[in-house]
């Protein structure tokens, strides 16, 4: 027996949810990368790729055992209802890895240096 559409328990809040910190976390990476670039300064380099890479470890973990993690927060939510947010979590862990800070040389770049003449 099938369950009528009226009363079947799926939630477009946790999906939208989801998705909507996603894009935001993944703003605040893009951003991240940009000031990076722009200042070229080594601390920084260190923070963008720690952040960078605690976010793609979350989205792997939700990747691989979304349902342990979300049972906690959601516990009225099935996560294998949800197969958008396990596709959802590939998308954004190659994204964030798109975003990791380009490795440049941070050698002789401090301000005390004097230019060559």
């Amino acid at each position: 027996m099938t369950t009528p559409l009226s009363t079947y328990p799926y939630s477009y809040g946790f999906p939208v949810s989801y998705f909507f910190i996603s894009i935001a976390v993944l703003l605040g990476l893009y951003f991240l990368r940009k000031k990076t670039i722009r200042l070229h300064w080594f601390p920084l380099f260190i923070a963008h790729f720690g952040v960078t890479i605690v976010c793609i470890a979350l989205q792997s973990a939700i990747c691989l055992d979304g349902e342990a993690i979300f049972d906690h927060i959601y516990p009225a939510i099935d996560f294998p209802d949800y197969p958008e947010v396990w596709y959802g979590s590939i998308f954004f862990m190659v994204a964030y890895f798109l975003l990791l800070p380009p490795v440049t040389n941070f050698e002789g770049t401090s301000e005390t240096r004097q230019p060559k003449q």
